[in-house]
C-alpha cells in the first residue's frame, strides 16, 4: 500500500483514501469489489450479507451486516448501500439512511491497470448514526477503519496471512 489516510473531520465524518498497488488484475480487483460472492474471503468480519435487488435501472442494493469491537462495546454494524458503475473501471457505492445504522456514506473505487497488475484508488466517507465515545472513541473508531482498508487491500492481493475470521473483532 503506497497510501493510507484515515481522519475524522470536526463533524464526526470519518475519511479513508487509500491508493495501493496490488498483484491482481483489473478485472479480478473489479469482480472483488461488485461481486459479492467474493465479499467473505475479502472482508471476513462480515457476518451477513444480501442483495435487495435494484432500486433503479443500473444500481444493485446491498445490506450487510459487520461484526465490530470499540474497547469493549461491540455490535453488529447495518449498511444498506447503493452500488453503480459510472464506467467500466469505477466503482460509487452510496449509503442508504434506512436499514443502516451510518446516516450517511460514500465510497468511489478507481481501478487502474498498471504493468502486470493494478492501481486501486478508494476514497470514502461515513458518518456513523451510532453514539463512539467522545474520549478514545473516535480514535480507536480511525484504527479500526486504517485496520479494515489495509486487511481489505491483503485479500485482495492474495495475502490471506493476518486475517480474521467472521466471528472475530474487526482489525
Amino acid at each position: 500500500m503506497e497510501r493510507l489516510d484515515v481522519r475524522r473531520d470536526a463533524a464526526g465524518v470519518y475519511r479513508v483514501e487509500l491508493d495501493a498497488r496490488l498483484r491482481a488484475a483489473p478485472a479480478e480487483v473489479r469482480a472483488m469489489i461488485l461481486d459479492p460472492a467474493h465479499w467473505p474471503r475479502v472482508m471476513p468480519w462480515l457476518v451477513e450479507l444480501e442483495q435487495l435487488g435494484a432500486p433503479r435501472p443500473g444500481v444493485r442494493r446491498m445490506r450487510t451486516v459487520l461484526r465490530g469491537c470499540v474497547l469493549f462495546f461491540c455490535r453488529r454494524l447495518r449498511h444498506v448501500m447503493d452500488f453503480r458503475t459510472p464506467d467500466p473501471w469505477t466503482v460509487e457505492a452510496h449509503t442508504v439512511r434506512e436499514g443502516s445504522d451510518f446516516r450517511h456514506g460514500r465510497t468511489r473505487w478507481r481501478i487502474l491497470p498498471e504493468g502486470a497488475g493494478t492501481r486501486l484508488r478508494m476514497e470514502s466517507e461515513l458518518e456513523p448514526a451510532f453514539w463512539v465515545p467522545p474520549l478514545i472513541g473516535p480514535w480507536v473508531l480511525r484504527m479500526k477503519l486504517r485496520g479494515m482498508a489495509e486487511a481489505v487491500v491483503r485479500h485482495m492481493d492474495g495475502d490471506e496471512t493476518g486475517g480474521e475470521g467472521p466471528e472475530e473483532d474487526l482489525p
